[in-house]
């Protein structure tokens, strides 16, 4: 359904939820903050991209592994 452009920086923080699904959805508003803090733990970036009425796109990306010596 979408992300609207100001929430999608809103959306990471800690127990915030859209008004939009807050009533149509459970859950705590935690997700994605953890995801968030497990991808920057490893170094690691959490990202949307997302168009209201389109969908949205979760983007993970973490730094290549080096081999120990």
């Amino acid at each position: 359904m979408g992300i609207d452009i100001a929430e999608q920086s809103l959306i990471f923080e800690r127990f915030y939820r859209a008004a939009v699904h807050s009533q149509q959805t459970s859950g705590t508003g935690m997700g994605l903050a953890i995801s968030r803090a497990i991808m920057e733990a490893h170094h690691g970036t959490l990202g949307v991209t997302s168009q209201v009425g389109e969908g949205s796109v979760f983007t993970l990306t973490l730094p290549i592994a080096r081999q120990a010596e």
